[in-house]
């Protein structure tokens, strides 16, 4: 099966019939195959672009009857790479990839632990074990700050936001002067700030911004009208927020564009900012959205 995958990969031949077979002969044969074996099918489906269910089943068994027994982190974070690709939230195979690291992160060389932990903020899954889990990503970060690229660490602290985490410590060392006069991206500036935002409005412990006010930002050309609506509501406004530190005006947001009166909360996510439902007891803010 190996053999054939490569010739798909070499050939680039996409037919959901022929996959459909490979489904099937994995779910088959899963119990039979090694750790290479399976990494290597694996990666090549990635390549492909292909999964099913049969697939998903296949190493779900394979990780509820050996994830305990695995030694490559390299398969971990192949896994881990299929499920971000196909957006696939199944708890067996998350889950046992987060127990792996939990009882090998010492082999996980620090170039991979971008690998290992940003899958579970981009599929937005919090491990079973994600007290645990979260406070050794934490110490290991710390540990090895100075060994990572600011890539890599602003995509884990990233993830970790994503979840509701909020490594206040972390993110202070990485946007002290020191490290940020060594970073000379524009991109990674924005990811930078979007960190620091995130955290200012999510964390009542972080004591920000620490950052100047982001000169990448376009400014929005807000109609007089709303202007005038906001001076005279803004009181309320800030109040229902919980303070003005809690509430943002000219923020666009197209796909809302024919609502007048709208109450969701706002939140960091893979995606960007995103307006979400409120649920419980949170605070709603107000928005006036005037159609284009």
């Amino acid at each position: 099966m190996q053999d054939i995958l490569s010739s798909f990969v070499m050939e680039k031949y996409l037919s959901v019939q022929s996959f459909g077979v490979v489904g099937s002969w994995l779910c088959a044969n899963i119990h039979a195959l090694d750790e290479d074996s399976l990494l290597d099918i694996i990666s090549k489906l990635t390549r492909l672009k292909y999964t099913d269910d049969k697939i998903e089943k296949a190493v779900e068994k394979y990780m509820k009857l050996r994830g305990h027994k695995i030694e490559s982190h390299v398969l971990i974070v192949g896994l881990l790479n299929f499920c971000m690709q196909f957006q696939i939230y199944n708890e067996q195979i998350l889950n046992s990839c987060s127990e792996y690291f939990l009882s090998n992160w010492q082999v996980v060389p620090p170039s991979f632990l971008k690998s290992f932990i940003y899958p579970f903020g981009y599929l937005q899954y919090d491990p079973v074990n994600n007290t645990k889990f979260w406070m050794l990503v934490e110490k290991i970060m710390n540990e090895n700050f100075d060994k990572m690229t600011s890539c890599d660490l602003s995509s884990i602290i990233l993830s970790s936001i994503y979840l509701g985490k909020y490594p206040s410590t972390l993110v202070r060392r990485m946007l002290s002067p020191e490290y940020l006069a060594k970073v000379k991206n524009a991109d990674m500036w924005k990811r930078f700030y979007l960190i620091d935002t995130a955290m200012t409005l999510e964390c009542e412990k972080y004591l920000g911004p620490l950052l100047p006010k982001d000169q990448w930002s376009k400014p929005i050309t807000q109609d007089f009208r709303v202007k005038n609506i906001l001076e005279k509501i803004m009181e309320m406004l800030t109040n229902v927020a919980g303070g003005q530190d809690k509430l943002s005006v000219a923020v666009l947001y197209r796909t809302y564009h024919r609502m007048k009166h709208i109450y969701w909360m706002s939140c960091c996510t893979p995606l960007g900012w995103v307006v979400k439902p409120l649920t419980g007891n949170q605070k709603p803010f107000g928005m006036l959205i005037l159609p284009y």
